[in-house]
């Protein structure tokens, strides 16, 4: 077997294969014998046709078959041969294919980029250390305990936090617009849920008060009928509730799944889960600077047939985020076109450097790892054997569980390896870094 490699640009490659004549035609030749063996032609018994007969009925057939497998053998020996990595497989052009000469084909196909990672013992990373403390608990307890309330009529005035009925017309222009009314519609007051000025025009309302609230609408609003317009609604409040929190009591403990109803026990697990969740915040956040220390520093070019691929998932992505932002869909736009390209870059780009810091770090996931993480999981289930029945079902998820697996080895591998700076911080810090900053 000839090969010729011939650098097209800096990742394209074409690579011309020749395979002797007396390999070609023997291959051939092996293929209508076995052909024969199986052959069924009216007048002959199985395997007794004669090889020309087998080779007039079926010599075109036996010689594509013999093209296919060697391309596909003498491509990989050749990729081998010259320590290539294509990308994907090649575009083929068989030049030459006549019996009792050389096959002679083209194949022209794109390779890796060579990406270069920081070497590990030159990461400077932080670590966040944290020390789990009662009043952490105590916001997690105080979660539970909102998340069970109730509510109950009462006759003052409203105050952040009340939930409020209220039925009401909004006007732009002194037209109505589209969502610009509901019957009986609830809320809770300072939840978010309502625009500013929506929301604090009913604090300090009672039930029957009847209100009109000026609403500026922000210019980034989903709907373009009423982004950055000012709207005047007639607010009808139906009633005001406050909210009525349940003691930490045996019943209530018990009802959040501590048959034990004990007090300690609940606190003492929740402890627990802090402490694993901080772990688990704490490993993102360093691999996320090693990502992006390595991305700063990367300059290389992506492969075109990954980057289309990569374009039409990001499409998806992308889609979704406008829908959900109530922008109008328009995937011929410019702006459209250029979050897709941007997006599909940032992906495939970071994709091959992590691929790279997981060979210099020579870190792995067996399957045994991940059979035994899944099992773990079903464990924390009644019925564990639905968990791993969904799982051998979703080939996706298992590749995402291994590439958490891969995530957490490469944090491992960066505490070993890199200068580590511990920072002290709180578990409030950790888990709401913007809300934190800004208070």
């Amino acid at each position: 077997m000839e090969i010729v490699l011939k650098k097209n640009t800096e990742l394209e490659r074409s690579l011309k294969v020749v395979v002797s004549a007396k390999e070609f035609t023997q291959k051939i030749v092996d293929q209508l014998s076995k052909i024969q063996q199986s052959a069924k032609i009216d007048g002959f018994r199985k395997g007794k046709v004669p090889i020309n007969i087998v080779r007039k009925r079926f010599g075109q057939e036996a010689k594509n078959e013999v093209i296919n497998n060697l391309i596909q053998t003498t491509f990989q020996e050749a990729v081998v041969s010259e320590k290539i990595s294509p990308v994907a497989p090649p575009e083929v052009n068989v030049t030459n294919a006549i019996e009792g000469e050389d096959l002679i084909y083209m194949a022209i196909f794109e390779v890796f980029p060579d990406v270069e990672v920081l070497p590990f013992p030159e990461l400077e990373i932080q670590r966040d250390k944290v020390s789990i403390v009662d009043s952490d608990v105590d916001k997690i307890v105080h979660k539970l305990q909102e998340q069970h309330k109730n509510w109950e009529e009462k006759d003052g005035i409203s105050i952040t936090g009340d939930k409020i009925r209220i039925s009401f017309k909004g006007l732009i222009k002194g037209k109505p617009f589209e969502g610009g009314d509901a019957e009986d519609f609830d809320f809770i007051l300072g939840s978010g849920q309502m625009l500013k000025d929506f929301d604090e025009g009913l604090v300090g309302v009672a039930k029957d008060d009847e209100k009109k609230i000026k609403v500026q609408f922000p210019k980034e609003y989903p709907s373009k009928e009423v982004a950055n317009q000012t709207a005047v609604f007639n607010v009808s409040v139906k009633s005001v509730e406050s909210p009525v929190l349940p003691d930490i009591t045996e019943e209530f403990v018990k009802k959040l799944g501590f048959d034990s109803g004990s007090i300690a026990e609940m606190r003492q697990e929740i402890h627990k889960k802090i402490e694993a969740e901080s772990e688990q915040m704490i490993g993102k956040k360093i691999f996320q600077q090693i990502l992006d220390k390595n991305l700063a520093k990367a300059d290389f070019l992506l492969p075109k047939v990954l980057l289309e691929k990569e374009i039409e998932n990001s499409k998806a992505l992308i889609r979704q985020q406008w829908i959900a932002q109530g922008e109008k869909l328009d995937e011929e736009s410019k702006k459209f076109t250029k979050q897709v390209n941007e997006e599909a870059k940032k992906r495939l780009k970071t994709a091959l450097v992590v691929s790279e810091l997981v060979k210099s770090s020579s870190v792995s996931v067996s399957q045994d790892e991940i059979k035994e993480r899944i099992e773990a999981f079903a464990r924390t289930y009644k019925d564990p054997s639905e968990v791993i029945k969904w799982y051998s079902e979703n080939p996706n998820q298992i590749q995402a569980l291994e590439s958490t697996i891969l995530e957490q080895k490469l944090v491992d591998h960066a505490i070993a390896n890199c200068v580590i700076e511990d920072v002290e911080t709180t578990f409030d810090d950790l888990s709401n870094p913007m809300q934190t900053s800004k208070s």
